[in-house]
């Protein structure tokens, strides 16, 4: 049995094939485990590669570098007309095989089309084709435009108007890219929170009602775990009140920065403020910790920190971590390579009693307070699925359905182009792989869910008869899984 899904599947048949896509899907259906095996074939492949991020801290995850770096892209809205003019960059996109860039609904149109113009004309000036595969979630957080700055504002608002998501720019097709949307969810572990979570992604009320279930008065929050919050301010005013109140010296820790680090590239702050007591949150992976580990200041001590992670039975030393800010290159060989231009040398912590919506996209945690005041496409659902289930949730305020907002833009564009939608474009589905979508099994030892279709109930009972494991539901009308075929076990 293969080890890919069946969509998964069609995304890796996609790249063999030399097709460039998005591919996207929902947490837990394994975008980061298809791009890993997508770059280990690349690798293996001799694949001349760049891998980028709209961040630093989404380019450290994957293992690459900023867009900004990658295609020289000046940090102010971009002009419809633009492209990378430095010849380095240029002659880096032509002897490039494959780009890969992820958090993609983090790049916003001007900066996308920037990017896909000067990929459009290193096809045309170099002899091949650059396969480019886009990874991300469109549903989450759209691109954000600093408002602060009034005169970039006003210079965006002038050459795009309401247009921000990548999608946007006319440039998405010209690089002919499809969408492939991943369909199996692999994480099973609370089937009514992840669907209600679901109906909430695509902008469904309807799983409001368990969610509410959870509401809380400030008062009654879990006072251990990490406050969500819709903007700066209120993280700032929290993380400011819970050290104060914690009545220790406050120590202060400066970053060490060498060569070219720009401000996107950091992962930690420069000025890192901590006392003993204080709830902080790991930003790197150790073997004592990995990246979101949550813990609390014991003590300081020669040049560490004394640091009891949550879970663990003693305490960690934790001394200051370098993260290299890389370049791609090309060496004497014309083959792209990676070279280290700069450090940023810091306590690999910060303080954990409250973070922002958008800084906490892509993290996930036990247990979380989300503090309503929803304003924007996205931020409902980001925040509410930061909590791996329903009983670590509690919700500061009230769910007011009109703070439910998913952007009917990215709902139109995904009805139309998801490649495995039978609706959308039916005559580049392959048939097979559409039909064997709910005939995947995951053969694990725990009780997994499959929902099917109710016309596929009959082929998914036959199917799954030998998988004592496997319960069949299909969903009703009202949002309610109905169980077909229970666990035998």
């Amino acid at each position: 049995m293969s080890k890919f899904s069946p969509s998964q599947e069609y995304a890796l048949d996609a790249f063999e094939s030399k097709e460039s896509f998005f591919l996207t899907g929902k947490a837990g259906t394994g975008k980061s485990f298809v791009v890993s095996e997508i770059i280990r074939r690349a690798q293996a492949y001799g694949l001349q590669t760049i891998i980028c991020a709209p961040t630093g801290l989404a380019a450290n995850n994957i293992g690459g570098t900023t867009i900004h770096s990658v295609f020289k892209a000046p940090v102010r809205p971009l002009s419809p007309t633009e492209k990378v003019t430095n010849k380095k960059a240029r002659k880096l996109l032509e002897a490039s095989d494959l780009i890969i860039i992820d958090e993609i609904s983090m790049c916003r149109v001007d900066l996308f089309g920037y990017v896909a113009r000067s990929i459009i004309e290193a096809n045309n000036t170099s002899s091949k084709r650059k396969q480019v595969i886009l990874v991300g979630d469109l549903y989450q957080l759209c691109p954000i435009l600093d408002t602060n700055n009034v005169k970039n504002a006003v210079t965006f608002y002038e050459m795009y108007g309401d247009k921000r998501y990548p999608f946007e720019a006319p440039e998405w097709k010209e690089l002919n890219i499809w969408t492939i949307e991943l369909q199996e969810n692999f994480r099973q572990e609370d089937i009514g929170f992840d669907t209600a979570l679901d109906y909430l992604r695509v902008g469904d009320q309807i799983g409001l009602d368990l969610l509410r279930t959870r509401e809380v008065m400030p008062w009654q929050a879990n006072q251990n775990a990490i406050n969500i919050c819709p903007t700066r301010n209120q993280v700032a005013e929290i993380n400011s009140k819970k050290l104060e109140e914690l009545g220790n010296p406050i120590e202060e820790f400066e970053a060490v920065t060498s060569g070219k680090v720009k401000e996107i590239d950091k992962i930690a702050e420069d000025i890192l403020y901590l006392s003993v007591g204080a709830r902080i949150m790991m930003l790197n992976n150790d073997g004592r910790w990995y990246n979101g580990s949550l813990g609390t200041v014991v003590n300081f001590s020669l040049g560490c920190i004394q640091v009891r992670i949550d879970g663990s039975s003693q305490d960690s030393y934790v001394e200051p971590y370098t993260w290299n800010v890389v370049e791609y290159q090309l060496d004497k060989n014309k083959k792209i390579k990676q070279k280290i231009i700069g450090k940023h040398t810091q306590y690999p912590c910060k303080l954990a009693y409250a973070m922002t919506i958008h800084k906490s996209q892509g993290q996930t945690f036990d247990e979380v307070n989300v503090h309503t005041g929803f304003f924007d496409y996205g931020m409902m659902y980001v925040a509410l699925s930061r909590c791996r289930s329903l009983g670590g949730l509690n919700i500061v305020g009230q769910l007011r359905p009109w703070e439910l907002k998913c952007s009917p833009k990215v709902k139109s564009f995904m009805n139309i182009t998801n490649i495995l939608d039978e609706k959308a474009r039916p005559e580049l589905v392959k048939k097979d792989k559409v039909e064997s979508m709910m005939r995947y099994v995951i053969a694990k030892s725990e009780e997994v869910v499959i929902t099917v279709r109710r016309e596929l109930i009959p082929e998914a009972m036959e199917t799954f008869k030998d998988y004592p494991n496997v319960a069949i539901a299909v969903k009703n009308d009202d949002g309610n899984l109905e169980i077909i075929k229970n666990w035998s076990r």
